[in-house]
């Protein structure tokens, strides 16, 4: 499906955006907290994006399965490789997160 492909691009163009955000902030942090605070809470605006994103490939999956279809294993394969990058790399943006506030 082409919209599950846009969506899972999308999500990671807003996991590289957090992590992006997620190091400045660390880089900031003794520097200038100011700076290092507002780079922290786009960071978190880009994540709360991944997750919006994300509820919108389960909803649209979900919806596709109701109709009484099944995904090819290959489909299915992808999509579960995509969607473990996906946790992972956003797993490592909220470690440095919690690492900058002190977590």
């Amino acid at each position: 499906m082409k919209i599950i492909k846009m969506l899972v691009e999308q999500i990671e163009d807003e996991a590289r955006g957090a992590e992006e955000y997620a190091k400045l902030a660390m880089q900031y942090k003794d520097e200038d907290k100011l700076l290092a605070d507002n780079y922290a809470k786009m960071a978190e605006v880009e994540l709360q994006h991944v997750d919006l994103l994300h509820a919108q490939v389960v909803r649209i999956i979900k919806a596709w399965e109701a109709k009484g279809n099944t995904a090819p294993p290959e489909m299915t394969a992808i999509w579960q490789w995509e969607h473990g990058k996906a946790v992972d790399h956003i797993a490592r943006v909220r470690v440095m997160l919690n690492m900058y506030a002190g977590r």
